[in-house]
């Protein structure tokens, strides 16, 4: 069975090869782990799923969940190995987006790209530091690890993150200090406080309400945790019982017994896909497969 590095080689030559610019946004040879932030010119998410879909497919891999986070990007988490024992996370967009903001467009991000030896490839440098700068930003992650990250970028390109910033939102980024920085960050957060909400944005959001991907279980046999520790990376939180069930509109998942479900909660939960009683991880795995291909459409190809 082809291990996740090597799938995510895979998906992204492929991609090319079929004419889909996919460019890798940062940590560009996995060594870190975790997800992959990566920009393609696809020319819809829908189409880069299907590409996704059938590139994972010949490799025995599947999708178990696509969370959409803004109207251009989607994380995707996808299965595979024996027992789909193994993780590839994709944070896909077609353009850089923070709550609705246009941060940077796709023609920024697939500029200048370079090679990689093993033939994906590479957001230039400047592109790289504005992304992950901003990023940390909105992320309010603390200054001090991140400069250290981004050191050897801000060497080289800190004076086109500087005109950058002053151009986009009339920010002056005055040096490489952690004062400095802080204060930048607190200015593109404001900067990025959401005022209204686009046709788009609340398409999203109620494309959200109609196929919601958290999941409540009531699992029997195999202990929850177990359940919880292999399962964690495809929803966004986890809880063990005692909360709303509305939760599963914002794709968290709920481990309870039966005891604890009352009948009304559970023909509500089960009407909308997002109720399942399960023994193992496996059970948990092919219903999400099951419920994403139903989503979109992959069942009307024979599969």
């Amino acid at each position: 069975m082809t291990d996740s590095l090597e799938v995510a080689r895979k998906v992204f030559c492929s991609l090319n090869e079929q004419g889909i610019a996919s460019v890798i946004l940062h940590h560009f040879d996995f060594e870190d782990g975790g997800d992959i932030d990566f920009c393609s010119n696809a020319k819809s998410l829908d189409d880069l799923y299907r590409h996704l879909h059938d590139i994972l497919k010949r490799e025995s891999w599947e999708i178990l969940q696509i969370l959409e986070h803004e109207q251009s990007a989607a994380y995707l988490i996808c299965a595979g190995g024996d027992g789909k024992t193994q993780f590839l996370m994709l944070d896909a967009c077609l353009d850089y987006r923070i709550q609705g903001h246009l941060v940077l467009p796709k023609a920024d991000l697939l500029r200048g790209s370079r090679h990689l030896d093993w033939g994906g490839f590479a957001s230039e440098a400047s592109i790289e530091l504005t992304y992950r700068f901003v990023k940390a930003a909105a992320k309010s992650k603390p200054p001090a690890p991140m400069m250290d990250e981004l050191a050897e970028l801000w060497a080289t390109e800190g004076d086109t993150l500087k005109a950058w910033l002053q151009t986009r939102w009339g920010i002056h980024l005055r040096g490489w200090s952690e004062d400095e920085v802080a204060k930048c960050f607190c200015e593109i957060r404001r900067a990025l406080v959401k005022r209204q909400w686009s046709p788009a944005e609340i398409a999203l959001k109620v494309r959200r309400v109609l196929t919601p991907r958290g999941l409540w279980i009531e699992w029997i046999g195999e202990q929850p945790t177990t359940i919880q520790s292999e399962l964690g990376p495809a929803f966004r939180k986890i809880h063990r019982s005692g909360c709303s069930m509305f939760k599963v509109f914002g794709s968290d998942l709920i481990l309870t017994r039966r005891e604890q479900t009352g009948l009304f909660r559970r023909l509500f939960l089960k009407s909308i896909g997002c109720w399942l009683e399960a023994s193992s991880t496996e059970d948990v795995m092919k219903f999400l497969v099951t419920r994403t291909a139903r989503y979109h459409g992959w069942k009307k190809h024979g599969e």
